[in-house]
C-alpha cells in the first residue's frame, strides 16, 4: 500500500503539479459560476493561496479576513478524500493564527468532516 502524506505544495512547485492539480480540481470548480481552477492555480503560484495533496485528494484554501479574525476557506477539494489532509490545512490554519476553517461544497461533504456545522445555503436560479 502506498503512504500518503498530505503536502502543501510551496509556490515555486506549483507549476511542476498544474496539470495533475487541474485535472484534479476540475470537477470542484465546474459547479462554481464564479472560480475558475487555473485562476486558483495562479493565486497559489504567486502565494495569495495554498495547494494541498494527499495522493490522489487535492484542495485549494486561501487565508480571508473574518469578523473574530483570519478564517482559513477551504475553496475547493477533489479526488480520493482523505481526512489526513482535511488534518493538515487545520493544523496549518491554526499555526498561521486562523480562528475559523469553513468551505463551500456539496452537502455530501458534512458527513466527511468531523465537527463542522452548516451555517448558510448558497442558492442560484436562471435569469
Amino acid at each position: 500500500m502506498r503512504r500518503r502524506t498530505p503536502t502543501m505544495i510551496l509556490p515555486h512547485q506549483v507549476i511542476g503539479v498544474q496539470h495533475a492539480a487541474a485535472k484534479a480540481l476540475e470537477r470542484a470548480f465546474e459547479r462554481s459560476d464564479t472560480d475558475a481552477t487555473e485562476d486558483w492555480l495562479m493565486r497559489c503560484h504567486f502565494d495569495l493561496a495554498q495547494l494541498w495533496q494527499c495522493g490522489e485528494f487535492w484542495a485549494v484554501t486561501q487565508v480571508i479576513t473574518g469578523k473574530s479574525g483570519p478564517i482559513l476557506h477551504i475553496v475547493a477539494a477533489a479526488g480520493e478524500f482523505d481526512a489526513a489532509l482535511v488534518d493538515a490545512m487545520e493544523l496549518w490554519g491554526r499555526g498561521v493564527g486562523c480562528v475559523r476553517v469553513m468551505f463551500t461544497g456539496r452537502p455530501g461533504w458534512l458527513r466527511r468532516l468531523n465537527g463542522y456545522t452548516m451555517s448558510a445555503v448558497t442558492a442560484l436560479k436562471a435569469l
